[in-house]
């Protein structure tokens, strides 16, 4: 299972600092179930 967020550590090339950089990928709910529209193919 993945994590909620994750976070990552970078030194910049320089030594000055570190850049910390972040990642979350939310599941898309559909608030709106009725504007949804159903498509079908011949394929």
């Amino acid at each position: 299972m993945g994590l909620p967020i994750y976070a990552r550590q970078i030194a910049r090339l320089d030594g000055s600092a570190i850049d910390v950089k972040t990642e979350a990928s939310p599941l898309p709910i559909n608030k709106r179930p009725r504007l949804a529209v159903k498509i079908t193919t011949s394929n």
